[in-house]
């Protein structure tokens, strides 16, 4: 993970979802404190952030990921979500006058909510956000997690964000495809992943796995599960969709 993210600043994680263990943790840039760089010297930028976990520490805006919270609020409070079509020509306008729209990568035409999902296109869910409302979005998004934190091995992840109740309908449409306000901590998203693999109740992650001192067992890890999120036919819903992607879309 480490030699894949050469110069790019961010982070990758991997942990087991059915024991919480993280295997894999990357936050760079990074360094080898028996070779210290002269990081207060660098003026290149190369070196910004290298003193933050961004893993643990960071909060980012997470684009198109975020459709995922948005398919859960969607898959529970909007019966027909799943027979649902959706119209994309490229852009959904909110008011032409003040410039107020969402715009899409591409043009997607008529769309279902499985092909809007795995095309991730911003039209269909800026509709599904129209569907929802910013109050049943943000209520979402609080109930999945993402403005909260975990605490394990005496360290606790930063709190994401989300302002979309009470905001103007063009913004709702913004924070329902991951930009606006949205903020996500990466530990706390990758949990949530770990949420729908599991069904609707995922275990929350940690690192440490065992302290021994001496002959002597002073502590061992064990599975601390989360509240059930989401119903387990909601996960299973996401779990298809999810799947479809990786089968047919980004495997090609």
């Amino acid at each position: 993970a480490l030699e894949a993210m050469g110069d790019r600043k961010g982070t990758v994680a991997v942990y087991n979802y059915k024991t919480g263990q993280i295997l894999c943790a990357v936050s760079t840039p990074t360094f080898d404190p028996d070779n210290l760089p002269d990081i207060a010297g660098d003026t290149s930028g190369a070196w910004d952030g290298a003193y933050v976990n961004r893993f643990l520490k960071g909060a980012y805006t997470p684009g198109s990921i975020f459709k995922i919270v948005t398919a859960a609020a969607a898959i529970e409070t909007i019966p027909d979500i799943m027979d649902q079509t959706f119209h994309c020509d490229g852009e959904t306008v909110y008011n032409a006058e003040a410039g107020d729209k969402v715009t899409c990568l591409s043009v997607h035409g008529d769309i279902s909510f499985q092909a809007a999902f795995t095309h991730s296109c911003n039209c269909a869910f800026a509709q599904i956000a129209d569907q929802l409302g910013g109050q049943v979005l943000q209520e979402y998004a609080q109930k999945l997690g993402i403005t909260g934190t975990l605490t394990f091995d005496g360290v606790t992840t930063t709190p994401g964000k989300i302002e979309a109740a009470g905001a103007a309908d063009v913004m709702v449409a913004w924070s329902a495809i991951g930009q606006h306000k949205d903020l996500v901590n990466p530990c706390q998203f990758m949990t949530l992943m770990g949420v729908i693999a599991s069904g609707g109740q995922g275990v929350e992650p940690y690192i440490v796995s065992q302290i021994t001192g001496g002959s002597w067992s002073t502590h061992q890890a064990q599975p601390v599960q989360t509240p059930q999120l989401l119903k387990p036919e909601t996960a299973g819903k996401l779990q298809q969709l999810m799947r479809n992607n990786v089968i047919n879309y980004y495997n090609d």
